[in-house]
């Protein structure tokens, strides 16, 4: 995918949308009512309810309901920190994982992924040996470390800082989870502009209460097209 260099966010009563474009192409949308706000992201101390063994999937309790997790092995009553990864459409309930992530602008800490990844975009024998040596020495052995493509031109000593912030992060969620009865929120679901900031780290949303740059940029033609009974492909 083309890399985000704009972020337009319309806020409505009734909903907020978000466009991300690239080179003045819209990529992405995402639309959140404002009856029923995204959790996508949020931290929770949660609950085994009931585990498919015949689906690979379980029912973990979250604040508020219940979500899907299917990237771990569980038992009923099991208590573990999951993360919200996709929300709910109908009758489907949330999605949850296991596998936690957190971003602070182009560094992400995987705690179950252990290791150090560089984006290819930062190049450099040298220079990727030194921010490997940095990190590695930031990052305990047990979690593990990403750098995207949006860190290519930043230098080590703040991609080193925010490993370390991020770490505190996760220190901060590890100790709440001992200490706390599930379902509760270890990290509350960000708002729609805050979850635009993570998304693409680096660039600044625009925020527009009028829905004028929402259109003037093309996101809501983008929008309709999507929604439409109708899709025109190439081919015909």
């Amino acid at each position: 995918m083309a890399r985000i260099d704009r972020i337009v966010v319309d806020r409505a009563p009734w909903a907020t949308r978000v466009a991300f474009l690239a080179s003045g192409e819209v990529i992405e949308l995402w639309v959140e009512g404002t009856d029923r706000p995204s959790l996508i992201g949020a931290v929770a101390l949660a609950r085994v309810t009931a585990v498919h063994r015949e689906l690979g999937a379980a029912t973990v309790a979250i604040p508020g309901g219940e979500a899907s997790l299917s990237d771990r092995s569980v038992v009923e009553g099991e208590r573990l920190v999951v993360q919200v990864v996709r929300d709910g459409v109908a009758a489907k309930r949330p999605v949850a994982r296991a596998g936690i992530e957190l971003s602070d602008g182009p560094v992400v800490l995987t705690p179950a992924l252990p290791g150090v990844g560089l984006s290819s975009s930062i190049r450099g024998k040298a220079r990727r040996a030194g921010l490997k040596a940095a990190l590695s020495a930031e990052v305990p052995a047990e979690c593990g470390v990403l750098v995207r493509a949006g860190g290519a031109d930043e230098s080590p000593e703040d991609l080193v800082a925010a490993a370390g912030r991020l770490l505190q992060r996760w220190r901060s969620i590890q100790d709440a989870a001992r200490t706390g009865e599930p379902p509760r929120w270890l990290e509350p679901p960000a708002s729609a502009i805050a979850a635009a900031r993570a998304h693409a780290p680096g660039v600044e949303p625009e925020v527009d209460d009028g829905g004028r740059l929402f259109e003037e940029c093309g996101a809501a033609d983008a929008l309709e097209s999507a929604l439409a009974r109708r899709v025109a492909l190439a081919d015909g």
